[in-house]
């Protein structure tokens, strides 16, 4: 059976949140609160709610400031304003601050206010449906890029791997709404890579220097990520974060994601022409005015976390199994290089190294099995 869909109503007398408990609950699981400040207390310790219901003049904090900070806290619930016939120019400017879904004139009838709450419940579920389709759509699209990417170049994609992992870190303790944009960025960033010269591709991550042909190349990679996401609808966001990254942009100018973006690349660039963990981040300390000093912290405790050590084992190239990651660069016995430290190993790469013959790679092989 489908639970009932979880609604709020807030009013500062206990009377009226009666009269709506008794003419609600049939249809809904009904909460109530006697204030603002009350309501979003509940909202932070209970299950999200589908439509939040309240009354306009209440002491403290009115209904418009409330319903303006529950937007904040909780996008996805529907909104709706109950006011008297003398609030209605503050319930336009509630409309336009709260961005409310529907306002009722008070006295309102019972059946008026379930009818509105259907429809508000009917709403959630849109934006809800959308949300999560989008989410699917998006994390089937980013998971089979990186699959190409891992095929066609795995040394931009473990710069790619390794990054995300980072980013992934920094923002969890920073801006945890701007992981998955992070994320993707971190993707699209690089994807432009896959027609570089191999290497081209071995200098950069080296971080030797570049001479003007390879250099040419490289500058053209943030302009190939730019276009792959202009054809793409609704990730205007991760855009953003893609050029921001690519221009150089200061803390102060650049968004969230963007400034994890390229900490996370600039620490990778340390780490791949030869520095350990800890002399890169002290570099990183170093040009502390460059980068956000939240994330700086947050990448300097994972720094010091990791200092603890992994286990590392050591297995043959038959034996590599997804999810093992790469201690050092994975190399032909000709010296070419195959995959680079850091990468963490995929099903499609389980499957090329497998059909491998026997002796062409250097062994044993140093992981970090998850």
């Amino acid at each position: 059976m489908t639970e009932s869909p979880r609604v709020l109503c807030v009013d500062d007398e206990p009377n009226v949140l009666e009269g709506l408990l008794l003419h609600l609950r049939r249809k809904f699981v009904v909460t109530t609160a006697t204030s603002g400040a009350e309501a979003l207390t509940k909202m932070r310790g209970e299950a999200p709610f589908a439509a939040i219901v309240s009354d306009m003049r209440m002491p403290g904090m009115t209904g418009a400031e409330f319903l303006k900070h529950a937007r904040s806290q909780a996008p996805d619930s529907v909104r709706l304003l109950l006011t008297g016939q003398t609030d209605l120019a503050s319930a336009v400017s509630a409309v336009n601050d709260g961005q409310i879904f529907r306002f009722l004139t008070k006295p309102c009838a019972p059946p008026v206010l379930a009818a509105a709450l259907e429809s508000a419940v009917h709403q959630h579920r849109l934006v809800t449906a959308e949300r999560e389709l989008l989410e699917q759509t998006l994390r089937g699209t980013v998971k089979m890029l990186a699959d190409v990417l891992a095929l066609a170049n795995p040394l931009a994609f473990g710069k790619v791997t390794r990054a995300r992992a980072l980013v992934e870190v920094m923002l969890k303790e920073a801006a945890p709404d701007a992981v998955w944009k992070a994320d993707v960025a971190c993707l699209f960033a690089h994807l432009g890579a896959v027609h570089l010269p191999q290497a081209t591709l071995e200098r950069w991550y080296r971080g030797e220097e570049l001479d003007a042909a390879d250099k040419a190349q490289v500058d053209r990679v943030p302009q190939a990520a730019d276009a792959f996401l202009a054809h793409i609808p609704r990730l205007e966001a991760v855009r953003d974060i893609v050029t921001s990254v690519a221009r150089g942009d200061s803390p102060g100018h650049a968004p969230m994601g963007a400034r994890a973006v390229r900490l996370a690349f600039d620490f990778d660039a340390l780490r791949s022409r030869g520095d350990d963990v800890a002399l890169a981040f002290q570099t990183l300390k170093s040009r502390a005015n460059q980068y956000d000093l939240a994330l700086l912290d947050a990448l300097g405790r994972h720094v010091q976390r990791s200092s603890e050590g992994p286990t590392v084992r050591e297995v043959g190239v038959h034996e590599l199994k997804a999810g093992m990651v790469l201690t050092e660069d994975l190399r032909l016995k000709t010296g070419v290089l195959l995959v680079p430290r850091g990468f963490e190993v995929t099903a499609a790469l389980q499957t090329r190294f497998a059909s491998m013959a026997a002796g062409a790679v250097k062994e044993p092989i140093r992981v970090v099995v998850k």
